[in-house]
């Protein structure tokens, strides 16, 4: 399970959150779908290193339902981690 890290005025935490997916538009459109915030990269590799046949996508805690969020994303039998990311 992620932990928040980022403190609110409202008290609440929200994170970023990075996967790899396959470089596929059908892949990015899924992925978007269940995840309002996913942000897809098809070039950077970000911290997880994902490799020239992968796109990197970065979503956000910052929305409702966002366990059942993480959890559809997780189900995906493509991704196969989800890691907190951290801006620099």
């Amino acid at each position: 399970m992620l932990m928040a890290s980022r403190a609110q005025r409202n008290g609440k935490r929200s994170l970023s959150y990075e996967f790899c997916i396959p470089a596929h538009v059908n892949t990015a459109r899924q992925v978007m779908y269940i995840d309002p915030t996913a942000i897809v990269y098809k070039e950077s590799p970000g911290r997880l290193q994902c490799n020239e046949e992968q796109y990197l996508v970065v979503g956000n805690t910052h929305q409702p339902n966002y366990l059942v969020t993480l959890k559809k994303l997780a189900e995906l039998i493509y991704v196969t981690q989800i890691q907190e990311t951290f801006f620099e």
